[in-house]
């Protein structure tokens, strides 16, 4: 390896024996060797430092760390990239495991778009028995920022990113967002260049009940929402918590809407689209196609709502039925009016 490596990737390590092996082993099998990786044991109490210990006596690309005492996510994270010596920083759950090709292809991208800063790819989801969905976004760059305000758009074990733009602006983890440590970073990689995702699946996430995001789904959710409140707060909105748990649910949410949440979850979008217009924070026409996506997704099939629900929709401009032909206008209507 050279002395000055092209890639570092780095794992935090808190007892995963059991996946740990895998995962290790499917990053030095990657096709591209010129990396160091660097793995942290933070004060694990089962067998994840010798396991460790183990592989760095086969391979001198890894360069294991222990921790005597438990740290936070975003404390670990940060000491990794404090340590990270190479051009690229990639990153990689203890528990998932990467695609041979998943450097190499990563790095290639960067190379070729330098206007991009940070990239991550498709996954394959899977449990101990069972292979389970494929997931990735296919959009562009633009859209990605624009999504940002409104959730994760990246699986963390496919994340690859510039150093140099971390350096420069001391892009860090921070502990106030615990669990969901991860968004608050991309969203503020998102102010310095542009995100992109390839569009190939480079590697499996694991699914089982002690991961993080099933453990701590309560407390992901409340600091997912405090970085949605920094990004809405650069548009000028302040918003209450009722705002933001609406904001939040606007994508994940799943329950069928009601007359009233709609006429607050139009109201919310249309002024999202408006401090838009003021601040330009986001791109255009890419942020207003996101928000007639979400407020498409909770009105599409709700006429059994009736003559309320037609009035709603007639009075947002987000809404499709405004670029209808006058037949599908009245048609619509009409099955709203019947529903009195």
């Amino acid at each position: 390896m050279s002395a000055s490596p092209l890639v570092s990737v780095i794992t935090p390590v808190h007892n995963t024996e059991a996946y740990l092996p895998a995962s290790i082993q499917s990053v030095l099998n990657q096709s591209l060797s010129n990396f160091e990786y660097i793995i942290i044991d933070d004060a694990s109490t089962d067998r994840s430092w010798q396991i460790i210990q183990d592989f760095a006596q086969q391979d001198d690309r890894i360069k294991p760390v222990r921790n005597p005492q438990k740290q936070s996510l975003a404390q670990v994270r940060n000491q990794a990239l404090e340590m990270a010596q190479g051009k690229y920083i990639a990153k990689i759950d203890a528990d998932d495991i990467n695609e041979p090709q998943r450097l190499q292809m990563q790095v290639s991208y960067l190379e070729k778009t330098p206007e991009v800063i940070l990239c991550g790819a498709g996954v394959q989801y899977f449990s101990e028995d069972q292979m389970l969905a494929t997931w990735w976004l296919n959009v562009n760059p633009m859209e990605i920022k624009c999504r940002l305000l409104f959730e994760n758009c990246f699986a963390n074990s496919t994340i690859m990113m510039r150093k140099s733009v971390i350096d420069q602006h001391h892009i860090r983890y921070q502990s106030d967002f615990d669990f969901s440590e991860d968004y608050g970073f991309w969203s503020a990689m998102s102010q310095q260049g542009n995100l992109a995702v390839i569009p190939e699946i480079l590697a499996k996430v694991r699914q089982h009940t002690q991961k993080v995001s099933v453990k701590f789904t309560q407390i992901q959710r409340a600091n997912a929402e405090k970085v949605q409140r920094l990004a809405l707060q650069e548009l000028n909105i302040s918003p209450t918590p009722e705002e933001l748990r609406l904001h939040f649910d606007s994508v994940h949410g799943s329950a069928s809407p009601d007359l009233n949440l709609l006429k607050s979850l139009s109201q919310w979008l249309l002024k999202l689209q408006g401090q838009n217009q003021a601040k330009k924070i986001y791109p255009e026409p890419e942020f207003t196609h996101l928000l007639k996506q979400i407020w498409t997704k909770h009105t599409a099939g709700q006429t059994h709502l009736g003559p309320a629900f037609f009035k709603i929709i007639q009075q947002n401009p987000l809404s499709s039925y405004h670029s209808w032909s006058a037949y599908q206008q009245v048609k619509f209507k009409a099955k709203c009016l019947l529903k009195r």
